[in-house]
């Protein structure tokens, strides 16, 4: 009988956990509609939108007609053009995009599920990461942060089920699956390349300290290595082919990363101010240049600004990366949101004090919560991930929006934390009531 209604007390706070977990993805959704039906457009999205527009009239990725261009990797245009063919407009596929929260969230609940995960923790886990002021903001624009941690997300949690499937043949398929969504993130945007070579390399990692520890075989982990880096392969080749064949160079970032290093390191540069800065005359590619061109003069210009002064401008990269770890919601460029600012810096307060929960506490509560060895390995992952953004974001600049898909991660273990901190407490007032002693 006590067993009976020990189950039936699990299975009602399960269910609590599940729709608050549902109610809370409607919070945010309705947060993130708001958002795109009132936020002015940025200069960013009509220039996505416009590619977008241009690629389903022309079938040809270009900003101006007729042009071709590698400004920016393909995907959000082609997102884009797929929402202009089904008739929607700017909002409507602002609105769309909102959707990718509670996508994300459903990927969550199903992946913390497969490793065991209880329910309420997850629900501590969703909060945390989804209820990021920055992160809900983004979903109501045609920004394609949200997509990247989505994508990363899912192939994570592709990654996870490769490791820990027993068929052979569905190992295979889940890493290359796995690495076909790491590319997907690499198309949506160009700097989530750092993102697939941490995830590759980390991979890498885990099956040589696998095999030297005798858990697991080197033989079986690295075939599914290498599904994973070929599908990263097969979703960037067809980018980098269309490029040799347009351009004759492969111009894997695509041809704004000239301009952005330039932005990032030049006299006006400070390290708040973001992309909106203002390029000195000097600075300028001759009139008539091809995009090609502008690109290779940006890049020039920037790096003779580095090495003319490098003491100055490896101090500036520290200070860029000090601001990516505390950033404000707007850049210097954008002016000041105090209610901006206030919430996400306390949002970030508490997404590092549960992280540090989930360090001080994961080994003392093993014993009680088996799950904490399924997912803890997955920490080294989110902070590599999370490092090596910042410091390749740093060449250019940082902002805060750039930061918001290694943010989710992280922000899962700050949520796990805040729930072990909850069970630890409640544990010890038990205890106390008892008139026991809890370590």
């Amino acid at each position: 009988m006590r067993r009976r209604g020990v189950s039936g007390v699990r299975q009602r706070a399960d269910r609590i956990a599940g729709w608050t977990v549902a109610g809370i993805a409607l919070v945010l959704v309705l947060g993130g509609s708001l958002y795109a039906l009132t936020a002015k457009p940025y200069y960013d999205e009509t220039e996505y939108w416009r590619m977008g527009q241009l690629l389903l009239q022309t079938k040809m990725l270009s900003i101006e007609p007729g042009v071709p261009t590698a400004y920016k990797v393909p995907g959000m245009p082609i997102v884009l053009a797929a929402i202009r063919a089904v008739g929607l407009g700017f909002t409507e596929g602002r609105l769309l995009l909102v959707l990718l929260l509670p996508l994300g969230i459903w990927l969550v609940w199903r992946w913390f599920g497969t490793l065991g995960i209880p329910p309420a923790t997850t629900a501590f886990a969703v909060v945390a990461a989804f209820a990021n002021p920055a992160l809900v903001a983004s979903s109501g624009t045609l920004y394609p942060q949200v997509g990247l941690a989505v994508s990363f997300l899912a192939a994570v949690a592709a990654w996870s089920s490769a490791e820990r499937s027993p068929v052979f043949g569905k190992k295979l398929a889940w890493a290359l699956f796995a690495g076909l969504l790491l590319g997907l993130g690499v198309m949506l945007a160009s700097t989530a390349l750092t993102v697939a070579v941490s995830v590759v390399l980390w991979a890498g990692w885990r099956a040589i300290v696998g095999s030297r520890r005798g858990t697991v075989p080197v033989g079986p982990l690295l075939m599914p290595l290498g599904a994973l880096i070929l599908g990263v392969c097969m979703m960037v080749t067809p980018w980098i082919v269309r490029n040799a064949n347009t351009f004759g160079v492969f111009p894997l970032m695509g041809t704004n990363s000239g301009v952005m290093l330039l932005m990032g390191n030049s006299p006006e540069t400070r390290p708040d101010s973001g992309p909106n800065v203002a390029i000195a005359a000097n600075d300028r590619p001759p009139a008539g240049s091809s995009e090609l061109e502008r690109e290779q003069f940006y890049r020039a210009r920037g790096l003779e600004h580095i090495l003319q002064q490098p003491m100055y401008y490896g101090q500036l990269y520290l200070e860029k990366v000090a601001y990516g770890v505390w950033p404000t919601a707007a850049t210097a460029s954008q002016g000041a949101n105090t209610v901006g600012d206030v919430a996400q810096r306390i949002y970030y307060v508490l997404m590092y004090l549960g992280l540090l929960m989930w360090v001080f506490l994961k080994r003392r509560m093993l014993g009680k919560h088996p799950w904490i060895a399924e997912i803890a390995p997955y920490l080294s992952l989110s902070l590599i991930v999370a490092v090596s953004s910042l410091l390749s974001y740093a060449v250019f600049f940082t902002r805060l929006r750039y930061r918001l898909p290694a943010d989710v991660p992280l922000a899962l273990f700050a949520g796990m934390g805040a729930f072990l901190l909850t069970v630890a407490l409640v544990e010890r007032v038990r205890a106390r009531n008892a008139g026991t002693h809890v370590d």
